[in-house]
């Protein structure tokens, strides 16, 4: 049992970085084209 939530909370963690470097690759992507419809895909990355 204690191997499934090993493996649980390494998919968790890949997940959420996952998600912060896609947060963070918008971010930079938006300082070099600040524009109106950059904004909006970064608060709705998906």
């Amino acid at each position: 049992m204690q191997q499934v939530m090993d493996m649980g909370w390494t998919i968790l963690n890949l997940g959420l970085l996952t998600m912060i470097g896609i947060f963070l690759f918008r971010l930079l992507r938006r300082h070099s084209n600040q524009s109106a419809s950059d904004n909006r895909q970064m608060l709705f990355p998906f």
